[in-house]
């Protein structure tokens, strides 16, 4: 089961980028993400309120380590991986973004291994399977593209996610979930903020297809996807749970089929199966260790 829910997690990440394009038609990407963001923080902690008012919740609201925990991955999940990815983007095809990003489980295996100096050879046999099969899918739809500072602005951002899954495994895992997105998505809004031009949102939020896409995302991408990431972490480790981010292009070109009449052939069939197997064969590695 838990093998399926980090598909479904796969799934929700992934439908980012499409409700996102019909964003970026009414706002700039920096005004999107903190209008985003924002009332993604302002749902958790009403939630969390809620939670707290029913008995079930706990005073962790006054640790100060929550509050800096969820600065700092505010900074690295939302601004900068985000913000680096939005401004590649703008240089480079939506493909070789995703293509980029999701070569983070190498990095977070790498830092992994290096401090439990464990090192499991299946492990990144697997992952190397799971590329192979993001990059059959992606090498038919990318254009030739030469190495440019999209590139590099996008690496940063994949650095950035590496970063902020480590640091969350290691140091903010012990932090109730819900207040500790909510935090983050506080934090993302405001640093944003004043790069933003807030006086552009009422007339872009009166859309409703502008509307409809952003309350998506605050919902189901920065509240729930997110949580069920950190969920993840929790279960698999930072090394095994980045793996199901190997999925996202693959449910990245369906949706693109689905919704744009974007092109779906054989090789992103072959990609798929190829994914798939690395994500079993990590599974069956966690049950070992």
């Amino acid at each position: 089961m838990r093998l399926v829910f980090g598909i479904v997690f796969s799934l929700l990440w992934s439908s980012a980028f499409i409700a996102g394009k019909y964003c970026l038609e009414y706002l700039p990407p920096l005004d999107v993400l903190s209008l985003r963001f924002l009332l993604a923080a302002a749902l958790l902690f009403a939630v969390c309120w809620w939670v707290k008012r029913s008995g079930q919740g706990d005073g962790s609201w006054a640790d100060k380590r929550l509050w800096l925990h969820g600065m700092v991955l505010g900074i690295l999940n939302y601004v900068l991986y985000l913000g680096f990815s939005y401004t590649g983007l703008q240089t480079v095809s939506p493909e070789l973004v995703v293509l980029v990003v999701s070569t983070m489980p190498f990095v977070t295996t790498f830092v992994v291994s290096c401090v439990k100096r464990k090192w499991f050879w299946l492990q990144w046999w697997a992952i190397s399977l799971g590329f192979w099969g993001v990059y059959i899918v992606l090498s038919v739809k990318m254009p030739e593209t030469g190495w440019s500072i999209g590139i590099v602005w996008t690496i940063l951002g994949m650095l950035a996610l590496a970063g902020g899954t480590l640091f969350y495994q290691f140091t903010a895992s012990r932090h109730q979930v819900l207040p500790l997105t909510g935090i983050q998505n506080l934090f993302g809004g405001l640093i944003l903020l004043p790069f933003s031009n807030p006086t552009q949102w009422p007339a872009a939020m009166a859309e409703p297809v502008f509307a409809l896409s952003l309350w998506y995302q605050v919902v189901v991408v920065s509240g729930v996807a997110m949580v069920m990431w950190f969920q993840l972490v929790r279960w698999f480790g930072s090394d095994n749970a980045s793996a199901f981010h190997l999925l996202n292009p693959i449910f990245a070109a369906v949706l693109a089929w689905w919704f744009f009449n974007a092109d779906l052939g054989v090789a992103d069939v072959a990609g798929t199966v190829l994914v798939v197997l690395a994500l079993g064969m990590l599974n069956r590695i966690r049950r070992k260790v």
